[in-house]
C-alpha cells in the first residue's frame, strides 16, 4: 500500500503508541505517494491501526486511502477528507434500497453542511454483477442531484474493489468515519443509514429526520 507524503505523523507518548495525527494535504489534488513505508510505532504492528481489504475494516481503524475518479472525471482521495465526518456508501444502480437511500442524500448533506462529506462508491451498473463505469457514476449523480459543491462526491469503484472489506454482504453498505478518519461505525442496508444519521444528529446537534419526508 502506498502512503501519501506528509499525511501521517506518528504520535508517541507516555510509553504507549497512539493513533497518528493526520495532516490535510493540499486541497484539490491527490497527494504524492512514497514507497510502502509507515511511521514507526514502538512495538506496534501497523495492522493494529490501519484497515485493509483482506481482513475488513474494523471500528477504530483508519481505512486505506483510495484514489478514485468522481462524476466530473477528477481524482478524489479519502485521506484528503480529514477533519470532516465522512460517510462511505457502497451502492449499485440496480439496487433498489441503494436508490431509496440516495434520494435523501441532497437533503441530508444540506442539513449537515460542511461538517460531513457523503461519498457514494458505485460498484456495479444497472445489471446485477455488471461492473460500473463512469457513465453509471454520472447517471447516479444526475438521478439524485448529488453535485453539492464537493460534499457529495460519487466515485467509480468498478467491481467493488475498495468496498470488498466493508461489513456484510448486502447493499447498500456503509462506514462512518470521524474527523481523524477512524471508523466509528459500519453496517449495511437502510438500517445502517438510519443509525449513521442518528449518530451524526447527536454529534452535530442537527435533525436529519426532516429529510425522511423528501
Amino acid at each position: 500500500m502506498n502512503v501519501p507524503r506528509g499525511v501521517l505523523i506518528a504520535v508517541l507518548g507516555a510509553g504507549c503508541a497512539e493513533l497518528p495525527d493526520l495532516v490535510t494535504p493540499e486541497v484539490g489534488s491527490c497527494p504524492d505517494t512514497i514507497d510502502n513505508t509507515w511511521p514507526a510505532f514502538e512495538g506496534i504492528d501497523r495492522e493494529d491501526f490501519f484497515a485493509d481489504g483482506e481482513s475488513g475494516y474494523e471500528e477504530g481503524q483508519i481505512p486505506p486511502d483510495f484514489n478514485m475518479v468522481d462524476q466530473d472525471g477528477n481524482e478524489v482521495c479519502l485521506w484528503q477528507m480529514v477533519n470532516h465526518y465522512v460517510v462511505l456508501d457502497t451502492s449499485a444502480l440496480w439496487c433498489r434500497p441503494c436508490r431509496e437511500v440516495a434520494k435523501h442524500v441532497p437533503c441530508v448533506s444540506e442539513v449537515y453542511g460542511d461538517d460531513v462529506i457523503y461519498v457514494t462508491l458505485i460498484t456495479q451498473g444497472a445489471t446485477q454483477g455488471l461492473d460500473s463505469n463512469l457513465e453509471d457514476v454520472q447517471r447516479w449523480t444526475e438521478m439524485f442531484e448529488l453535485d453539492q459543491g464537493g460534499q457529495t462526491p460519487v466515485l467509480l469503484d468498478s467491481g467493488g474493489v475498495y468496498a470488498e472489506g466493508f461489513p456484510g454482504d448486502a447493499l447498500p453498505s456503509f462506514l462512518l468515519l470521524g474527523p481523524d478518519l477512524r471508523i466509528l461505525y459500519g453496517g449495511e442496508t437502510k438500517t445502517a443509514d438510519r443509525e449513521i444519521r442518528n449518530r451524526l444528529d447527536d454529534i452535530l446537534g442537527k435533525d436529519s429526520s426532516v429529510c425522511d419526508a423528501e
